[in-house]
């Protein structure tokens, strides 16, 4: 079944977002650009395969559902084929924690990575929007262009607990590391880490009044 954008707009009344278009910080600013891109796994950055274990993608994009909230298309990829799509809606409280609400979208079996990248997403069909308060993404900065946070896998019914990544993003790399003794018990303990491999441009939500320099010209 395919939301009207009353319908969408009504049921967000969970999320952490305040109303109107938020006016980037510095450090919002800086996250959001250092966030936006394509990320794959080293033998793909360095053009040795065309896909290789894993791929995460954030698009920044607008849609008519959410006129005043910044949002990204995230996928993720397994071998292939695609194992994760969400959208992000992203805001800062006044400490400056970055604060993430996941929404679900349908069609994890129908579509293939990236065909999504220039697809209209008001046409999108959406599922369940409403997530408990755990399944919010944090993130911080740790360093300038360094950011730290947490990204459960929601929902994800095969584990007894959510599984949590710690996540470090930088302006070229991102890396997760499982935080659930459950999912690491027979799995490397080392973290996975994906290379940016380009950047997409921020839409126009994200940079209104943002007059800062951008951060992390010199790796595009």
């Amino acid at each position: 079944m395919k939301l009207t954008t009353f319908l969408v707009c009504s049921i967000l009344t969970v999320s952490v977002i305040s109303g109107g278009a938020p006016k980037p910080s510095k450090n919002l600013y800086r996250f959001l650009t250092v966030l936006s891109g394509y990320f794959v796994s080293h033998d793909v950055y360095n053009g040795d395969s065309d896909h290789g274990e894993s791929s995460h993608l954030w698009k920044p994009v607008c849609l008519e559902a959410f006129p005043d909230k910044l949002t990204f298309y995230y996928e993720t990829t397994s071998d292939g084929k695609i194992v994760n799509q969400k959208l992000w809606i992203v805001d800062e409280d006044h400490n400056g924690v970055i604060h993430v609400q996941q929404l679900n979208l349908l069609g994890h079996k129908t579509y293939h990575p990236k065909e999504l990248e220039n697809a209209d997403f008001n046409e999108i069909e959406f599922q369940d929007l409403s997530h408990p308060p755990d399944c919010d993404v944090l993130f911080y900065a740790a360093d300038q262009n360094v950011f730290v946070g947490t990204i459960p896998n929601c929902p994800d019914n095969y584990f007894k607990e959510v599984p949590k990544f710690g996540v470090t993003l930088t302006c070229y790399s991102v890396s997760y590391h499982v935080c659930n003794a459950e999912f690491i018990r027979n799995k490397p303990k080392l973290p996975f880490i994906n290379f940016k491999k380009y950047s997409y441009p921020l839409v126009p939500a994200m940079t209104a009044g943002a007059h800062f320099e951008t951060p992390c010209l010199y790796h595009l």
